[in-house]
């Protein structure tokens, strides 16, 4: 894991029984920069069962990436649950997911 709080997730999805993935390497999607660019993007996360990705970030990134997670929703035509630690485990709550 890269961040505890991606490690307090798996953990979550495990204590609740949540089928997840975590393979960073072949977990890749991309988008284009403002500068038409491609770039590859690797969320923290997939949800085979319910069929989307999710990212945790902290404010600071989530300000930083918000055009990069816009675009990438938008040029693979996917779910990406992202926000901070507590924002996402609502959202999954929410969901009843979690």
């Amino acid at each position: 894991m890269d961040s505890s709080w991606e490690l307090k997730l798996a953990q979550l999805f495990d204590t609740k029984k949540v089928n997840w993935v975590r393979k960073p390497r072949k977990m890749v999607l991309y988008w284009t920069d403002l500068e038409g660019q491609k770039r590859r993007y690797h969320p923290d996360f997939f949800l085979p069962d319910y069929n989307f990705y999710i990212d945790t970030k902290n404010k600071y990134l989530l300000q930083k990436d918000d055009f990069k997670l816009k675009q990438v929703i938008k040029e693979n035509n996917v779910e990406l649950l992202y926000g901070v630690f507590d924002d996402v485990v609502k959202s999954l709550q929410e969901r009843h997911i979690l």
